[in-house]
């Protein structure tokens, strides 16, 4: 298999996807605000916020039957290839109804999560319950044949379906956005289209790998790891939730769908960049994997640096870039009534910043199949997030949600994978503190740099589209300028630039 051209594909049918998705939700967003009220957009995000915590019962199986089924797709021993698959299928059918029946306990607390008054003309009990359908649907109807798309660096298929799955989902919202103004209708989309979607990867993955069926067992010894690498993505899973979505469940406890729903605005930008970001994070991590399998610790070691300087300066760009453009937008976008102070976006662009620039740590741990050995990392970050939220959401509001999750992400993240890389695979811990001190020297270069951006755009004194473009050029310009004359000799540079040639050739 071409590590270089698979990676190449899932690339450029990622950036597609992401785009394509990144245009039609947003345009459903805005037609739900301006038809129906900010209030819907909060409703809509609690609800999913809440699923999003019931999917802890998938447990991590997923990751783990993918992640073992990269050396026999690799050796082409479909033999077992099958008997993982069929393991798959039985366990995904059980995590269905596990969700299913907790999904209706929760019911009667429904109203203890929204603060204040919900829209008049609608039953909350309804719509949740079109949310959960769409959440057990994820599971039940043939959720595993894409595991057969990620295993063997072929991430284009499944991106492709989605693509489609996208554009058929967010065009009968907008048209009934357009026409009904009916929520409940707006709504019975999102599971309809999670259907399509689980059914169009089912046949195409049938199509593209006929020799690989739902039969067989899973010898002792591979479920035996299964099952320890599990216990450690139990753990890290129930932190990576709590971490995530608890955010939204907070605010719109103590601060109100109204809020919650502004927030989100804001939130779903953030949200936007971060899908751009997961293209090249699943896109490499399959190719990862396979090098792990047959490469070097040596050579993985040189390509892990490479990339993760790349990623860093991408990472910084765009905060910097999110920082500087995010009030011009929203004012644009939603109006002055809807925007928040400019702390907010201040420390948004920071929180993604230092929540995305370690990502590479993370490709390599899941591509080794490290989660037994970084199980703690995630649930003492999410469960410190949890508690500082809770303190200071009473104290500062909305500013302490936030704060909260980047004083977290900046200690516990970055330290957690790091120690679980060096230690486990690249086995030198001391140099993983080298490492650790290296990152934060970019972040605070980048903070210095994203200052003088916004100090330059600060002169600027144009308004609407011509604002948002000119700052844009700003953006574009101003710090990927200083970093090419700062880094511009080094090996980590030049390191990368030859491996992205050597992608590009292939």
């Amino acid at each position: 298999m071409n590590r270089s051209r698979n990676v190449s594909r899932n690339l450029i049918s990622g950036i597609l996807y992401q785009i394509i998705s990144l245009i039609l939700p947003f345009a459903v967003r805005t037609l739900l605000i301006y038809r129906m009220g900010v209030e819907y957009v909060g409703l809509s995000n609690l609800f999913s916020s809440i699923l999003v915590v019931l999917s802890i019962s998938e447990l991590g199986f997923g990751n783990a039957l993918v992640f073992h089924m990269y050396k026999p797709i690799a050796e082409g021993n479909t033999e077992e290839v099958n008997g993982l698959l069929n393991f798959y299928r039985r366990i995904y059918r059980v995590i269905g109804f596990i969700v299913a029946a907790i999904g209706v306990l929760i019911v009667p607390f429904l109203p203890l999560l929204v603060k204040g008054e919900y829209p008049n003309d609608i039953n909350i009990v309804i719509v949740y319950f079109i949310y959960l359908t769409n959440t057990v649907l994820s599971y039940l109807v043939f959720s595993y044949s894409r595991s057969l798309f990620i295993a063997s660096q072929r991430v284009d298929y499944d991106t492709n379906i989605r693509l489609i799955t996208v554009i058929l989902k967010h065009g009968l919202q907008i048209l009934i956005l357009l026409h009904f103004s009916n929520y409940y209708v707006y709504a019975v989309v999102i599971p309809l289209s999670q259907l399509f979607n689980n059914l169009a990867t089912f046949y195409y993955s049938r199509k593209k790998y006929p020799q690989y069926r739902c039969e067989g067992r899973v010898d002792k010894k591979t479920l035996d790891n299964i099952i320890k690498q599990v216990k450690g993505l139990f753990i890290q899973k129930i932190g990576q939730i709590v971490y995530e979505s608890f955010d939204s469940i907070v605010i719109s406890a103590f601060l109100g769908l109204s809020m919650l729903g502004i927030y989100n605005n804001y939130y779903y930008i953030l949200t936007s960049l971060t899908g751009f970001l997961y293209i090249l994070y699943s896109s490499l991590r399959p190719s990862v994997g396979n090098s792990i399998v047959k490469e070097s610790k040596e050579k993985n070691k040189i390509d892990f640096y490479r990339f993760n300087f790349g990623y860093v300066w991408l990472t910084g760009w765009m905060a910097i870039t999110m920082f500087v453009l995010y009030q011009p937008f929203m004012r644009l976008w939603v109006g002055e009534n809807y925007m928040l102070p400019t702390g907010i976006p201040l420390l948004l662009a920071i929180y993604f910043f230092v929540s995305k620039e370690c990502n590479m740590l993370a490709v390599y741990s899941e591509a080794a199949g490290l989660w037994y050995e970084n199980r703690y990392t995630s649930l003492i970050a999410s469960l410190m997030n949890l508690i500082i939220n809770i303190i200071l959401v009473n104290r500062i509001g909305l500013y302490g949600v936030i704060l909260s999750s980047i004083v977290c992400a900046l200690i516990v993240s970055n330290i957690g994978f790091m120690r679980t890389l060096f230690k486990h695979y690249f086995e030198n811990l001391r140099e993983g503190t080298y490492y650790l001190i290296k990152q934060y020297a970019y972040i605070a270069l980048f903070i210095c740099v994203g200052y003088f951006t916004w100090r330059i755009c600060e002169l600027i004194r144009c308004q609407g589209v011509i604002e948002l473009f000119t700052k844009g050029i700003v953006c574009m310009l101003f710090p990927n300028v200083i970093m090419f004359l700062l880094f511009r000799k080094t090996d980590s540079f030049t390191g990368l630039l030859r491996v992205l040639h050597r992608k590009v050739k292939a």
